[in-house]
């Protein structure tokens, strides 16, 4: 892996047309400047497709498709990427903007490992914080990463 790896940010969103400006322009805000927005529209039938449009910059991208739900919009835009990580935001979340350059210092410092994880601090439905933070330890089982999903999207 370069040290500068590209990251894909996928986005899936389905009729999060009024919170997905936000959750492009938290990517788009990041400190680590190598990555690429992929936004898949999982069938929406609000203003998604203009939400994506109204954004210039050209790493981010639009993919449309039938609604699939989330686990299907993740892996199209999975398949639809070209980075060599991989972190997926929700249209209703943000990222900080030091998410992607500590996302990279941890998968390029530590190149055996295959994921890493944080923390999420919640918000409200007008991004105001609820004090409240998402956090899970370590497993101690293997299988509970297969048979259930501790971390934070």
């Amino acid at each position: 892996m370069s040290e500068n790896p590209l990251v894909s940010i996928i986005i899936p969103a389905f009729n999060q047309g009024h919170y997905l400006g936000a959750a492009i322009r938290s990517a788009l805000g990041q400190t680590y400047p190598h990555f690429e927005i992929i936004v898949v529209d999982d069938g929406s039938t609000d203003d998604t497709p203009m939400v994506v449009q109204s954004f210039a910059d050209p790493r981010v991208k639009y993919h449309r498709q039938e609604n699939r739900g989330l686990s299907g919009a993740r892996n199209t835009g999975i398949r639809c990427s070209h980075g060599q990580l991989l972190t997926f935001l929700d249209s209703d979340d943000c990222f900080l903007p030091a998410k992607l350059t500590l996302l990279t210092s941890i998968m390029t410092s530590f190149p055996e490992i295959g994921f890493c994880a944080g923390g999420a601090n919640l918000i409200d439905e007008h991004g105001n914080p609820i004090h409240r933070r998402f956090e899970s330890s370590i497993l101690s089982q293997p299988q509970d990463l297969l048979l259930g999903n501790p971390f934070s999207c």
